[in-house]
């Protein structure tokens, strides 16, 4: 039978992350960033027996009345794929003894498919996602040049020029290089007209997310400006990107190909093998992904498992509340 044991030990719980290919937003690191913005992490180790078989970190949200709360495990639980069903039935059993009134708890995992033992059990697959289901996957282990060969001819062309051009990306390691970095982000969602957290959050990951951090910048070589970052979160051999960014400088030399190649190339030098650029999400950004010529993978969005009679209720005010917060945010930038 398939237990589970609550640990609040971070060497431990990012053992278990390792060991069994859990996603970066499952490290320990990135549980701590969420608990400063309204979650509260649970890490729970699940074995069979002594062996210890995957996990889940598990963040629970406060709702307003009457719904108590909900609970939301990112990119998780992690395991072979044999015991997805039976961590499935742990974890429901788990979620419905906790003491705190909770209307859901939504897993995201990286699985292409539901467990058929799952649905007995009451999981669900609904499209009130948190995290993009579709994203393309590039294998870092490829031959470079086959790679690039692959690509459209206008991608090819600025990844070459870049190189010839000797730029470098090398790692943020001041407050002073944060700053640059979160200064062109800035710049981008003013551009481009979406909204950011506080710099604290940033600032949280980038400090609290230890040896799964990858925060790297592009210095103009004649002068020493940042023009440009990539962000990634890695573990076991997978990175995660996180955010990236082009200044207005950087546009115009064309730097944003040739930055997220050489970062592709430095994280393979860093043991990395799979490289997930984290979400197709419309026409202009699925483009500038899929010219990489990853591999397109399209996740089972979110897994629910409802945990009160609210459920429903809930799963109709939420896509609502959503809208009518867009519609809101649209009004104040016009």
């Amino acid at each position: 039978m398939i237990k589970p044991y609550i640990t609040t030990d971070a060497k431990e719980w990012n053992s278990v992350v390792d060991k069994h290919f859990g996603h970066p937003l499952q490290s320990f690191g990135w549980g701590e960033v969420k608990a400063g913005y309204g979650w509260t992490p649970t890490r729970i180790i699940f074995k069979d027996g002594e062996k210890t078989i995957g996990g889940a970190q598990v963040l629970r949200r406060k709702l307003p009345k009457p719904f108590g709360s909900m609970m939301y495990v990112p990119r998780g639980p992690f395991c072979e794929k044999k015991y997805r069903g039976q961590i499935l039935e742990s974890l429901a059993k788990w979620a419905r003894v906790q003491d705190e009134k909770c209307v859901e708890l939504v897993c995201e995992p990286e699985w292409t498919e539901q467990p058929e033992s799952s649905r007995k059990l009451g999981w669900r697959t609904t499209k009130n996602h948190i995290l993009l289901p579709g994203t393309v996957l590039i294998d870092l282990t490829q031959n470079p040049d086959e790679m690039l060969a692959a690509m459209p001819k206008t991608r090819r062309q600025d990844i070459k020029k870049y190189l010839r051009n000797g730029f470098q990306l090398e790692p943020a390691k001041t407050e002073e290089d944060f700053e640059a970095c979160l200064n062109i982000y800035k710049e981008i969602a003013a551009r481009d007209k979406f909204n950011l957290h506080v710099d604290e959050y940033y600032h949280d990951i980038w400090q609290k997310t230890g040896k799964y951090n990858r925060l790297l910048m592009l210095k103009n070589p004649e002068d020493g400006e940042v023009i440009a970052f990539q962000w990634a979160l890695i573990s076991n051999g997978f990175a995660f990107a996180l955010f990236a960014g082009v200044g207005a400088r950087g546009r115009k030399m064309r730097v944003n190909a040739g930055a997220k190649w050489q970062c592709m190339q430095d994280l393979h030098k860093d043991g990395v093998d799979k490289y997930d650029l984290n979400g197709l999400l419309n026409d202009g950004v699925d483009t500038y992904k899929k010219a990489f010529k990853g591999e397109e993978v399209h996740y089972i969005g979110s897994l629910e498992l409802p945990l009160s009679g609210w459920y429903q209720i809930y799963t109709k005010a939420l896509p609502a509340g959503k809208k009518a917060l867009h519609a809101l945010d649209k009004i104040r930038k016009k």
